[in-house]
């Protein structure tokens, strides 16, 4: 039940995303989102140059998004290797995160 709510929230949060005016045609950046301890979903823009071990980067070919996301496992390596760009105090080994590819 925990991981469809999760999913649930974090559709919304990419919904509100692409229905402002500003981003019509979908994400400008590389996204993700990661289940807290709490069971909500928090999410962080990752650079486009970013680089985790073990994880291909999703991509979108126009006009429609075949592997626009990919999902993982959380590991302290995998943890480490995105506190370069962004705050992962909330996440935690054993949670699910998905990046998102901007279109």
């Amino acid at each position: 039940m925990r991981t469809l709510t999760s999913l649930a929230v974090t559709l919304l949060i990419v919904l509100a995303f692409t229905s402002n005016d500003e981003a019509q045609a979908g994400l400008r950046n590389y996204m993700i989102c990661w289940t807290m301890p709490n069971g909500h979903s928090d999410c962080a823009i990752l650079p486009r140059n970013y680089r985790i071990y073990g994880i291909s980067r999703p991509y979108c070919e126009r006009p429609t998004c075949h592997r626009g996301r990919i999902s993982f496992t959380l590991t302290r390596a995998r943890i480490a290797s995105l506190g370069r760009w962004i705050d992962t105090s909330s996440m935690f080994p054993t949670h699910v995160a998905t990046i998102y590819a901007p279109k």
